[in-house]
């Protein structure tokens, strides 16, 4: 039978003892999750860059694609509805008004868009490339619960914008 691990106090919270082999096994998940993720980059490396495509990084520059122009817009639009089912999920209702919206808003831009991020460095020294132009150091296409965290960033930003 297994012992009850004890805490182990730090000025940073509790932490627990695990077997070397426990800690062996996980080190081996995280570098085989580490280690697919790359894989699957490298596979869905994209160099095509449409106006419809949602480019995820910061600054200005990605601001202004046509994309996330789009987004922006697709936000505005939606924004009071969202801001409504989120006072009906603060008071502890169900969040689903919250995830439909944006699952929406997902399923409008994935119609004709993609939603992409870099696939080197979110910093590239030549900026976002063109519209329908071929960009050599390539974009991956984002997993769906990627683009529905942006999709709520978006949202809080936007109402953040809004207040005075």
């Amino acid at each position: 039978m297994r012992e009850k691990q004890q805490p182990i106090a730090s000025s940073s919270g509790l932490w627990y003892e695990v077997s070397a082999a426990v800690a062996l096994k996980k080190i081996a998940m995280c570098f085989r999750s580490k280690q697919l993720e790359h894989l699957e980059k490298k596979r869905r490396l994209i160099t095509l860059i449409t106006d419809s495509d949602v480019l995820l990084g910061k600054g200005t520059k990605y601001c202004r694609h046509p994309g996330n122009l789009r987004l922006a817009s697709f936000i505005k639009l939606h924004s009071e509805q969202y801001d409504e089912a989120s006072k009906t999920h603060n008071k502890g209702m169900t969040s689903h008004p919250l995830q439909r919206i944006k699952q929406d808003i997902y399923a409008s831009i994935c119609e004709t868009g993609r939603f992409l991020k870099r696939a080197d460095d979110d910093d590239h020294p030549h900026g976002v490339p063109t519209s329908h132009s071929t960009d050599t150091a390539g974009w991956y296409e984002v997993r769906a619960e990627i683009a529905l965290k942006k999709i709520a960033m978006a949202f809080r930003n936007h109402r953040k914008r809004r207040k005075p």
